[in-house]
Protein backbone atom coordinates (compact mmCIF):
# COMPACT_ATOMS: atom_id res chain seq x y z
CA UNK A 1 0.00 0.00 0.00
CA UNK A 2 1.41 3.43 -1.05
CA UNK A 3 2.60 5.72 2.11
CA UNK A 4 -0.66 8.61 2.20
CA UNK A 5 0.32 11.72 1.89
CA UNK A 6 -0.92 15.08 3.36
CA UNK A 7 -0.49 18.73 2.39
CA UNK A 8 0.00 20.99 5.55
CA UNK A 9 -0.85 24.45 4.73
CA UNK A 10 0.63 26.58 7.19
CA UNK A 11 3.93 26.14 9.30
CA UNK A 12 2.98 27.91 12.61
CA UNK A 13 2.06 26.01 15.86
CA UNK A 14 -1.37 24.27 14.27
CA UNK A 15 0.92 23.49 11.25
CA UNK A 16 3.75 22.13 13.48
CA UNK A 17 1.22 19.91 15.10
CA UNK A 18 -0.18 18.34 13.04
CA UNK A 19 2.91 17.68 10.62
CA UNK A 20 4.32 16.08 13.59
CA UNK A 21 1.02 14.34 14.54
CA UNK A 22 0.13 12.66 10.57
CA UNK A 23 4.22 11.84 10.08
CA UNK A 24 4.04 9.81 13.46
CA UNK A 25 1.14 7.94 12.23
CA UNK A 26 3.16 6.80 8.74
CA UNK A 27 1.61 10.06 6.29
CA UNK A 28 4.29 11.29 4.16
CA UNK A 29 3.73 15.63 4.82
CA UNK A 30 4.37 18.50 2.48
CA UNK A 31 4.50 21.89 4.97
CA UNK A 32 3.73 24.69 2.71
CA UNK A 33 4.98 28.17 4.61
CA UNK A 34 4.37 31.58 2.77
CA UNK A 35 7.63 33.06 4.55
CA UNK A 36 10.92 31.58 4.76
CA UNK A 37 10.92 30.37 8.31
CA UNK A 38 8.96 27.86 10.65
CA UNK A 39 6.85 28.48 13.63
CA UNK A 40 4.63 31.29 12.62
CA UNK A 41 4.25 34.83 15.10
CA UNK A 42 5.38 33.01 18.13
CA UNK A 43 8.66 32.17 16.55
CA UNK A 44 9.70 35.79 17.11
CA UNK A 45 8.36 36.16 20.75
CA UNK A 46 10.45 36.09 23.78
CA UNK A 47 10.48 33.61 26.26
CA UNK A 48 8.32 35.30 29.41
CA UNK A 49 9.90 33.07 31.91
CA UNK A 50 11.67 35.00 35.07
CA UNK A 51 12.63 33.30 37.59
CA UNK A 52 10.31 29.77 36.65
CA UNK A 53 8.13 29.44 33.50
CA UNK A 54 5.65 30.92 32.64
CA UNK A 55 3.42 28.79 30.76
CA UNK A 56 3.39 31.51 26.98
CA UNK A 57 4.67 27.99 24.82
CA UNK A 58 7.52 29.93 22.62
CA UNK A 59 9.47 27.23 23.92
CA UNK A 60 7.19 24.65 22.70
CA UNK A 61 7.08 26.31 19.11
CA UNK A 62 10.86 26.46 18.82
CA UNK A 63 11.49 22.56 20.15
CA UNK A 64 8.65 21.29 17.39
CA UNK A 65 10.06 23.69 14.70
CA UNK A 66 13.65 21.75 15.43
CA UNK A 67 11.86 18.45 15.54
CA UNK A 68 9.97 19.24 12.28
CA UNK A 69 13.28 20.36 10.11
CA UNK A 70 14.96 17.15 11.00
CA UNK A 71 12.01 14.65 10.50
CA UNK A 72 12.43 13.09 6.90
CA UNK A 73 8.85 12.18 6.47
CA UNK A 74 8.13 16.05 6.49
CA UNK A 75 9.11 18.23 3.23
CA UNK A 76 9.44 21.27 3.44
CA UNK A 77 8.05 24.44 0.80
CA UNK A 78 9.23 27.32 2.42
CA UNK A 79 8.68 31.06 1.24
CA UNK A 80 5.66 29.26 -1.21
CA UNK A 81 2.07 29.56 -1.21
CA UNK A 82 -1.18 27.42 -2.45
CA UNK A 83 -1.39 28.31 -6.52
CA UNK A 84 -4.31 26.40 -7.41
CA UNK A 85 -5.86 23.30 -5.80
CA UNK A 86 -8.16 20.96 -7.19
CA UNK A 87 -10.00 18.27 -5.68
CA UNK A 88 -10.65 15.19 -7.18
CA UNK A 89 -11.87 11.13 -5.60
CA UNK A 90 -8.65 10.46 -3.72
CA UNK A 91 -7.64 13.76 -2.43
CA UNK A 92 -6.21 16.62 -3.66
CA UNK A 93 -3.91 18.14 -6.69
CA UNK A 94 -1.54 21.64 -5.23
CA UNK A 95 0.18 23.53 -7.56
CA UNK A 96 2.68 25.54 -5.27
CA UNK A 97 4.33 28.36 -6.46
CA UNK A 98 7.92 29.37 -4.51
CA UNK A 99 8.78 33.01 -3.96
CA UNK A 100 11.34 32.45 -6.97
CA UNK A 101 8.25 31.53 -9.48
CA UNK A 102 8.99 27.94 -9.77
CA UNK A 103 5.71 26.14 -9.55
CA UNK A 104 5.85 22.48 -8.53
CA UNK A 105 2.51 19.68 -8.73
CA UNK A 106 1.68 17.66 -5.54
CA UNK A 107 -1.04 15.32 -5.57
CA UNK A 108 -2.21 14.57 -1.30
CA UNK A 109 -4.74 11.92 0.30
CA UNK A 110 -5.53 14.57 2.21
CA UNK A 111 -5.13 18.15 3.59
CA UNK A 112 -4.81 20.19 6.37
CA UNK A 113 -5.47 24.19 6.44
CA UNK A 114 -3.32 25.66 9.59
CA UNK A 115 -3.50 28.86 8.12
CA UNK A 116 -3.71 30.89 11.14
CA UNK A 117 -4.48 34.35 11.64
CA UNK A 118 -4.12 38.28 10.89
CA UNK A 119 -3.23 41.05 13.55
CA UNK A 120 -5.31 43.78 14.12
CA UNK A 121 -4.18 46.76 12.51
CA UNK A 122 -3.75 49.21 15.29
CA UNK A 123 -3.97 52.46 13.02
CA UNK A 124 -7.47 51.92 12.88
CA UNK A 125 -7.41 53.19 16.26
CA UNK A 126 -6.57 56.73 15.96
CA UNK A 127 -7.58 57.76 19.51
CA UNK A 128 -4.05 55.89 20.70
CA UNK A 129 -1.72 57.28 17.97
CA UNK A 130 -0.32 54.50 16.60
CA UNK A 131 2.03 54.95 13.43
CA UNK A 132 1.90 58.54 14.64
CA UNK A 133 3.84 58.70 18.08
CA UNK A 134 6.83 57.09 18.03
CA UNK A 135 6.59 55.65 21.30
CA UNK A 136 3.15 53.76 20.53
CA UNK A 137 3.89 50.44 19.93
CA UNK A 138 2.32 47.35 19.71
CA UNK A 139 1.84 44.22 22.05
CA UNK A 140 3.90 41.99 19.35
CA UNK A 141 5.83 44.80 18.58
CA UNK A 142 7.45 44.87 22.46
CA UNK A 143 7.25 41.01 22.17
CA UNK A 144 10.08 41.09 19.59
CA UNK A 145 12.20 43.98 21.26
CA UNK A 146 11.92 41.51 23.94
CA UNK A 147 13.44 39.15 22.06
CA UNK A 148 16.68 41.33 20.91
CA UNK A 149 17.31 43.04 24.14
CA UNK A 150 16.88 43.18 27.84
CA UNK A 151 14.83 46.21 27.74
CA UNK A 152 12.93 48.06 24.52
CA UNK A 153 14.31 51.01 23.48
CA UNK A 154 12.03 54.23 22.30
CA UNK A 155 11.87 55.07 18.81
CA UNK A 156 11.95 59.16 19.57
CA UNK A 157 15.32 58.96 21.68
CA UNK A 158 17.11 55.45 21.36
CA UNK A 159 16.73 55.01 25.09
CA UNK A 160 15.04 52.80 27.38
CA UNK A 161 11.63 53.63 28.81
CA UNK A 162 11.08 53.72 32.62
CA UNK A 163 6.94 53.93 32.72
CA UNK A 164 4.66 51.79 30.43
CA UNK A 165 1.57 51.56 29.64
CA UNK A 166 -0.81 48.54 28.70
CA UNK A 167 -4.04 49.31 26.58
CA UNK A 168 -6.05 46.33 26.43
CA UNK A 169 -8.58 45.19 24.05
CA UNK A 170 -7.22 47.42 21.02
CA UNK A 171 -9.34 45.66 17.96
CA UNK A 172 -11.09 43.55 20.43
CA UNK A 173 -14.43 43.20 22.30
CA UNK A 174 -15.62 46.32 19.91
CA UNK A 175 -18.56 45.96 17.34
CA UNK A 176 -17.36 49.07 15.95
CA UNK A 177 -14.51 47.74 14.48
CA UNK A 178 -16.30 44.14 13.46
CA UNK A 179 -14.83 41.97 16.11
CA UNK A 180 -17.59 41.79 19.09
CA UNK A 181 -15.51 38.68 20.29
CA UNK A 182 -12.24 38.50 22.46
CA UNK A 183 -9.15 37.28 21.30
CA UNK A 184 -7.95 34.98 24.23
CA UNK A 185 -4.27 35.84 24.70
CA UNK A 186 -4.17 39.40 24.91
CA UNK A 187 -5.08 39.80 28.78
CA UNK A 188 -2.16 36.73 29.15
CA UNK A 189 0.43 38.26 27.15
CA UNK A 190 0.17 41.35 28.48
CA UNK A 191 0.55 40.43 31.89
CA UNK A 192 3.38 38.17 30.69
CA UNK A 193 4.88 40.91 29.22
CA UNK A 194 4.41 43.39 32.26
CA UNK A 195 5.84 41.03 34.49
CA UNK A 196 8.95 40.18 31.96
CA UNK A 197 9.96 44.09 32.53
CA UNK A 198 9.37 44.35 36.09
CA UNK A 199 11.43 41.31 36.71
CA UNK A 200 14.03 43.30 34.20
CA UNK A 201 13.61 46.55 35.22
CA UNK A 202 12.74 46.56 38.94
CA UNK A 203 12.24 50.45 39.12
CA UNK A 204 10.01 50.10 36.25
CA UNK A 205 6.42 51.16 36.49
CA UNK A 206 4.12 49.39 34.90
CA UNK A 207 0.31 50.15 34.54
CA UNK A 208 -2.22 47.91 32.69
CA UNK A 209 -5.75 49.67 31.50
CA UNK A 210 -8.17 47.05 30.87
CA UNK A 211 -12.06 46.02 30.75
CA UNK A 212 -11.33 43.05 32.84
CA UNK A 213 -9.38 39.75 32.74
CA UNK A 214 -9.55 36.92 30.60
CA UNK A 215 -7.39 33.69 32.47
CA UNK A 216 -6.52 30.69 30.12
CA UNK A 217 -5.48 28.87 33.33
CA UNK A 218 -4.34 28.10 36.60
CA UNK A 219 -0.86 29.20 36.22
CA UNK A 220 -1.53 32.71 34.99
CA UNK A 221 -4.10 33.43 37.41
CA UNK A 222 -1.08 32.51 39.82
CA UNK A 223 0.89 34.90 38.06
CA UNK A 224 -1.94 37.46 38.06
CA UNK A 225 -2.25 37.28 42.01
CA UNK A 226 1.84 37.88 42.71
CA UNK A 227 1.46 40.89 40.27
CA UNK A 228 -1.16 43.21 41.87
CA UNK A 229 1.62 44.47 44.67
CA UNK A 230 4.32 45.77 41.50
CA UNK A 231 1.62 46.12 38.60
CA UNK A 232 -0.78 49.07 38.87
CA UNK A 233 -3.97 47.69 37.16
CA UNK A 234 -6.42 50.07 35.96
CA UNK A 235 -10.12 49.35 35.39
CA UNK A 236 -10.72 51.70 32.43
CA UNK A 237 -9.93 52.14 28.88
CA UNK A 238 -8.20 55.72 27.68
CA UNK A 239 -10.35 57.72 25.09
CA UNK A 240 -7.11 58.95 23.84
CA UNK A 241 -3.44 59.10 24.13
CA UNK A 242 -1.70 62.20 23.72
CA UNK A 243 2.17 63.13 22.44
CA UNK A 244 4.08 65.19 24.95
CA UNK A 245 7.01 67.57 23.95
CA UNK A 246 8.76 65.42 26.09
CA UNK A 247 8.12 62.06 23.70
CA UNK A 248 6.35 60.71 27.04
CA UNK A 249 2.68 60.36 26.32
CA UNK A 250 -0.63 61.31 28.45
CA UNK A 251 -3.17 58.93 28.80
CA UNK A 252 -6.93 60.37 30.22
CA UNK A 253 -9.42 58.08 30.95
CA UNK A 254 -12.45 57.71 33.00
CA UNK A 255 -12.83 57.16 36.42
CA UNK A 256 -15.61 55.48 37.20
CA UNK A 257 -16.22 55.74 40.87
CA UNK A 258 -15.55 59.54 40.91
CA UNK A 259 -17.39 60.44 37.25
CA UNK A 260 -13.91 62.61 36.31
CA UNK A 261 -11.30 62.35 34.07
CA UNK A 262 -7.92 61.34 34.96
CA UNK A 263 -4.46 61.10 33.42
CA UNK A 264 -1.39 58.95 33.51
CA UNK A 265 1.72 60.16 32.01
CA UNK A 266 4.31 56.83 31.01
CA UNK A 267 6.99 56.75 28.28
CA UNK A 268 5.81 54.23 26.04
CA UNK A 269 2.21 52.85 25.60
CA UNK A 270 1.76 49.21 24.55
CA UNK A 271 -1.35 48.25 22.83
CA UNK A 272 -2.96 44.87 23.44
CA UNK A 273 -3.75 44.09 19.72
CA UNK A 274 -6.25 41.95 18.97
CA UNK A 275 -6.71 38.36 16.64
CA UNK A 276 -8.03 38.96 13.34
CA UNK A 277 -9.43 35.80 10.60
CA UNK A 278 -7.55 35.70 7.76
CA UNK A 279 -8.60 36.05 4.15
CA UNK A 280 -8.60 32.82 2.35
CA UNK A 281 -9.41 33.03 -1.68
CA UNK A 282 -13.16 31.84 -2.18
CA UNK A 283 -11.85 29.03 -4.63
CA UNK A 284 -10.02 27.49 -1.35
CA UNK A 285 -13.28 28.04 1.01
CA UNK A 286 -15.11 25.84 -2.08
CA UNK A 287 -12.69 23.02 -2.96
CA UNK A 288 -12.45 22.30 0.57
CA UNK A 289 -15.81 22.94 1.35
CA UNK A 290 -15.05 25.08 4.24
CA UNK A 291 -17.41 27.76 5.76
CA UNK A 292 -16.99 30.60 8.17
CA UNK A 293 -18.34 31.88 11.40
CA UNK A 294 -19.87 35.12 11.51
CA UNK A 295 -16.81 36.60 13.00
CA UNK A 296 -15.00 35.46 9.80
CA UNK A 297 -13.14 32.34 11.04
CA UNK A 298 -13.44 29.16 9.60
CA UNK A 299 -15.71 26.41 11.11
CA UNK A 300 -13.94 24.12 12.69
CA UNK A 301 -14.97 20.49 11.25
CA UNK A 302 -15.12 20.53 6.66
CA UNK A 303 -17.77 19.06 5.08
CA UNK A 304 -14.90 16.83 3.66
CA UNK A 305 -13.84 13.85 5.49
CA UNK A 306 -10.21 14.70 4.19
CA UNK A 307 -9.64 18.30 5.08
CA UNK A 308 -8.86 19.49 8.94
CA UNK A 309 -8.75 22.76 10.05
CA UNK A 310 -6.72 23.55 12.77
CA UNK A 311 -5.71 26.18 15.27
CA UNK A 312 -5.96 29.68 15.24
CA UNK A 313 -7.73 29.62 11.61
CA UNK A 314 -11.05 28.64 13.31
CA UNK A 315 -10.61 31.54 16.18
CA UNK A 316 -8.35 33.03 18.66
CA UNK A 317 -6.33 30.49 21.42
CA UNK A 318 -3.84 30.26 23.33
CA UNK A 319 -0.16 28.62 21.56
CA UNK A 320 -1.22 25.40 24.03
CA UNK A 321 -4.85 25.30 22.85
CA UNK A 322 -3.76 25.67 19.17
CA UNK A 323 -1.36 22.69 19.59
CA UNK A 324 -4.36 20.97 21.36
CA UNK A 325 -6.64 22.23 18.96
CA UNK A 326 -4.49 21.09 16.01
CA UNK A 327 -4.03 17.17 17.08
CA UNK A 328 -8.02 16.98 17.75
CA UNK A 329 -8.89 18.15 14.18
CA UNK A 330 -6.25 15.55 12.98
CA UNK A 331 -7.39 13.25 14.98
CA UNK A 332 -10.81 13.65 13.77
CA UNK A 333 -10.27 13.85 9.97
CA UNK A 334 -7.74 10.74 10.38
CA UNK A 335 -10.87 9.23 12.24
CA UNK A 336 -13.35 9.44 9.16
CA UNK A 337 -11.77 7.98 6.90
CA UNK A 338 -9.68 5.29 8.60
CA UNK A 339 -11.97 4.54 11.26
CA UNK A 340 -9.52 4.88 14.18
CA UNK A 341 -7.98 8.10 16.08
CA UNK A 342 -4.03 8.56 15.95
Amino acid sequence: MNEPVTCVIGGGPAGLTSALTLSNQGSKVVLVERTGRLGGKPATFCCKADDVCRWCGVCHVNRMIDTVTKNLHIELCLDSEVAQLQSNDHGFNIQIRSRDGVNREVACDYLVWAGGYQLFDASLKPAYGYGRYPNVVTSIELDQMLLEKDLPIRHSDNRSPRSFAFIQCTGSRDIRLGADYCSQVCCASSVRLANLLKYRCRECDVSIFRMDVQSPNRPFDLLLSELDISIKFIDALPGEVLPLSNGNLLLNYPNASTSTTESLEVEMVVLAIGIRPQIIPQIILETLNLKTTGSGFLNSVSDSSRVAVAGTATGPMSIANTMIHARSAVNLMWARTHGVRL
